[in-house]
């Protein structure tokens, strides 16, 4: 005797889903043919003639809201004569794979909330680019050679005061749209807080970011005439994450104090 579900080893399963198995499914009850060729029902069923089934016992696999799911079938080239107990133990079986069906997809739906509450846990809401949270998980493993720019929207202030809130947060959402848009694939931006934005230049020295910067203003000045600073450090040998952004402020500091609307490197 073999227990399988439609399509095992069997053979051919069409037949025996589109009659019997369905069956069970469509009404929710036990099938039990003891013996296919004496039954008159079963006996020209397509999937006795292509699977060569003499018997069959199907049980429904119902969910915990009473939808039934599929079915759990036994079945055999032989007839078979089962006790009652023994076919009360394949429909108990049946309910035990509901009940883990069920169980799979409460898994499932918690897993998926879960990955919803983390994506929300490391990421801007108003932007939609990863806040520090996610971005600091990313800047423990830098690699020396990784440039790190801060960027700082100049006279934000000054923009929510005279134009409203509603303005400032548009001219965010404005600013991390160009910075996806100007910047590599490889480059990773990032809302750190407030009007400020952090850039990480994988494989990228002081220069190249600085050229990647300068493409990053143009495309800026072109959609809005609020212009920003930023200071840019590269990873050293050995440098924390700490250490490389505590640099890359200082530079920007630097670009405020200079007047703002400029980028500055780092020394080293």
């Amino acid at each position: 005797m073999t227990l399988a579900t439609v399509g095992g080893d069997l053979g051919p399963g069409p037949g025996l889903e589109e009659s019997w198995c369905a069956r069970v499914v469509a009404t929710g009850r036990e099938v039990l043919v003891p013996d296919v060729g004496h039954d008159p029902e079963f006996s020209r069923s397509r999937a006795h003639l292509d699977a060569g089934l003499s018997f069959y016992l199907g049980v429904p696999v119902v969910a915990a809201d009473g939808v039934g799911v599929g079915s759990l079938c036994v079945a055999d080239r032989h007839p078979r004569s089962l006790l009652p107990e023994q076919v009360r133990g394949v429909a108990m079986l049946g309910r035990v794979v509901g009940r883990l069906l069920d169980a799979r997809r409460q898994l499932l739906a918690l897993a998926a909330v879960s990955s919803q509450f983390e994506r929300a846990a490391v990421t801007d809401p108003l932007t939609g680019l990863p806040n520090r949270r996610g971005m600091r998980s990313l800047l423990v493993a830098v690699p020396p050679g990784t440039a790190v720019a801060l960027l700082d929207l100049d006279g934000f202030k000054g923009v929510n005061d005279q134009r409203g809130h509603a303005a400032g947060d548009e001219l965010l959402r404005g600013f991390a749209g160009v910075l996806r848009r100007a910047c590599r694939h490889t480059d990773r931006p990032a809302r750190w807080g407030g009007e400020e934005f952090l850039l990480l230049l994988p494989g990228t020295d002081a220069e190249r970011a600085a050229v990647v910067l300068e493409h990053v203003r143009a495309t800026w000045a072109q959609v809005s005439d609020v212009t920003f600073s930023a200071g840019i450090a590269c990873v050293r040998e050995w440098e924390s994450a700490e250490e490389v952004l505590d640099r890359a402020d200082a530079a920007l500091y630097a670009a405020k104090r200079g007047g703002r609307d400029q980028v500055v490197v780092a020394a080293g």
